[in-house]
Order: C-alpha cells, then structure tokens, then sequence
C-alpha cells in the first residue's frame, strides 16, 4: 500500500509529456523555426522553387524563342510593302528596294525575284542592276506567300556611232540617238570631254560637233532618264571621205503630188563629200539635191544616191490605193475582211497591225476577230509601200 515512488511514476523522463525532448521539441515538430520549414534552402530558396532557372527562367518557361519569340510562333507576315512601286535604273547602275514585313514584330525574311533577268536583276537584298533597256517586275515574296512588286524600267541608249573622224573647222549634225529606253525619252545635255579639241552644242534636239583642232575627244550624251552613252570624236587635217553609203528606206509609196524626204547613211557618219541624187523616171517621180522627193503621175521609178563610187537607192511607188472600206463594225467573237483597192499593179495587204489585240486581233492579210467590246485601230500595210488605217468598233 506504499503510495507511487516518485521514480517508478512521475519520472519526468518516462511519461512527462512537455518535455521539449520528446513532444514539443522545436527540431521535430515545431513548425515555425526557420531551419525546418521555412529554411530557404529547404522549400523557399529561389533556387528550389522559384529559381529563374527552374520555374521563371525566361530560357525554360518565357524563353521568346519558345513561347512568345514574334518571328516563329506566334507573329506571321501578314503582308508586305515595297520602298517604291515604280522605279528607273540606269543600264548597268544600281538601286536598291527595300521590303517591310507586316505587322510589327513579324519576320522581316523575303526572297526577291525579277520577271525578266535579261532586263533587270536582283540579289537576296533587294539591289536591283539594270541590264538593257526594258521593263520588269521586281517581286518580294514571304515565306508564306505574301507578295508585293515594283516596276521597274531599265532606262537605255544608243547613239548612231560610238567613234567618228571630223576635219579640222568643219561642223556635222550626223551624230545622233539611234535607240533609247525609254522610247519617248530624249537629250537632255551633251559635254565634251576636251572643248578645245571638239566643241557640242544641243539645240531643238539637234546635236552639232565641231572640230577645233587636231586631237581626240569624248562627246557625252545624257537622256533626260539619266541613261547615257558617249561617242569619241577624233579631229584631223583631211577631209572626211564616204566609204560606204545606205538609204535610210529602199521602198517608199506616194500619192500623185505628195512629196517625201529620203535620208541616207554615211560611213563614216562625219563624212561631208557631196551626194548626188538622181531620178531613173523624172515622169513619175523628181527628187532634188537634198533627196526631197515628189510624185508626179502613177508609175515606178528609182531614187538613186551616190557619192565616190558609193550607191544606195530607193524605189518609189506613185499610184492611187486606199481600203474599200475604213471601218466597220463587229460582235465579239465575228470576223471582218479589210479589202484593198489599188492602182497599183500586183499590189496588195501584206502586213496588219492592231492598236488594241485585247478588243480586236488581225491576221496579216487582214481578217479582223472581235475579242470584246471596244474600238481598236488597224494599221495596214501594202507591197506596194502604203499605209492605211482602218477603225473596228466590236460590239457584244
């Protein structure tokens, strides 16, 4: 009956339960300390859970090249626009196009391409070379599609001679522009290279060299697009002699007291000997000492130009032809017959033109097809060497 020792039931190291060792011990259960649960390096440390490297780090997660990077995912071209639409480059120069991708933040990537490289090229960033006179499209294209172009016009000329011989105080005009692109561009200045060796002028379009004493020099023509092209002029005591001689046309056609001024090529182009012109039928046909030549009555005769031997000639055709009608008019898809009515023996169509071939096409004897609704001119030519014309209006 000796009541509890205290070592046998109240020992506070067999059944005391606030005993920091045992129940409320801070480093087992307790869990506010720092070192257990809210260590940093246990379950806050950035480099655990919200380490940029393993939750947040742009590389992983919002890297812009996995998620929102504008040029793979999510941005796509949309369209695309050149710096011009229409341009000029010079033969042989350079200009460069330059494409911008939409919207922001899309792709700036394009692949260039030209519709015609014998014209114009084009290189993987947008510099555009001229090649000879013409023109082309300059295209960007997307890699999805997306396409935008630019006209561009090679702009060209050439003169009648790139080398020429002038005497010594003689003057000539026989420099001139042969071609050029394009076709309605004209001179816009000249220079001499040497002023004291030979001397240009520009006047109405008319380009006039002379020669100031013994030497060479470069004359340059500049077209008002910007194309140009040069001619050395090589002064000397002698006069310049014709080689050779060519007529500018070998058949021409004329009315009964029309007149027409037939021209002639010298080589060399300075050469400044006289020509003489001769008619082998006076009766139908007069030409004067310029080669300005005038119908006189139907028939054929030949225009002759000489000069040191040298000959060129002309056959000139004096007769009455013209179509039997001058329009007509024509439904889509129907045909008209041009008729030819001349004097002129064994004359007839040998060549047509249309003004318009998307309202009306021609064949070269004249039948004409109506392509849809329009008018169109159709230009005819005869072996005799006439020109007519003739109007279709096509209706549906």
């Amino acid at each position: 009956t000796e009541p509890d020792k205290p070592d046998d039931t109240e020992n506070p190291t067999d059944t005391e339960p606030d005993k920091p060792d045992d129940t409320e011990n801070p480093t087992d259960t307790e869990p506010d300390k720092p070192g257990d649960t809210e260590k940093p390096g246990d379950t806050e440390k950035p480099g655990d859970t919200e380490k940029p490297g393993d939750t947040e780090k742009p590389g992983n997660t919002e890297k812009p090249g996995d998620t929102e990077k504008p040029g793979t995912t999510e941005v796509k071209a949309a369209s695309v626009k050149l710096s011009e639409t229409k341009m000029t480059v010079v033969k042989g120069k350079t200009r460069t196009l330059k494409a911008t991708v939409g919207p922001e933040g899309a792709p700036q990537d394009v692949k260039w391409e030209s519709s015609d490289k014998k014209i114009a090229t084009v290189d993987a960033k947008g510099v555009v070379k001229g090649v000879k006179g013409g023109t082309a499209k300059i295209t960007a294209v997307t890699p999805n599609g997306k396409k935008a172009a630019c006209t561009v016009t090679v702009a060209d000329v050439k003169l009648n001679a790139d080398k020429m011989q002038l005497q010594k105080g003689k003057s000539t005009t026989a420099l001139k522009v042969e071609s050029c692109y394009p076709v309605k561009d004209a001179v816009k200045s000249v220079k001499s290279s040497k002023t004291s060796v030979a001397a240009v002028k520009l006047s109405k379009g008319k380009i006039t060299v002379t020669g100031k004493k013994n030497g060479k020099a470069t004359i340059t023509v500049t077209m008002k697009s910007g194309a140009t092209a040069s001619c050395q002029v090589t002064v000397q005591k002698n006069a310049v002699k014709t080689k050779s001689l060519k007529m500018s046309t070998t058949k021409v056609f004329l009315a009964a007291k029309k007149t027409v001024k037939l021209d002639v090529v010298r080589n060399p182009i300075s050469a400044t000997d006289k020509i003489t012109w001769k008619s082998s039928n006076t009766k139908v046909a007069t030409v004067d000492k310029n080669g300005k030549v005038k119908a006189v009555k139907n028939g054929t005769a030949k225009i002759t130009a000489s000069v040191n031997g040298k000959k060129a000639t002309c056959t000139v055709t004096v007769g009455t032809v013209k179509l039997q009608k001058t329009k007509a008019t024509v439904k889509v898809n129907k045909t008209t017959q041009i008729k030819l009515k001349s004097s002129v023996k064994n004359d007839k169509i040998t060549s047509c033109k249309s003004s318009n071939t998307k309202i009306a096409t021609v064949t070269k004897a004249g039948k004409v097809t109506g392509k849809k609704a329009g008018s169109a001119t159709i230009t005819v030519t005869t072996k005799s060497g006439a020109k007519l014309t003739f109007k279709v209006t096509v209706k549906k």
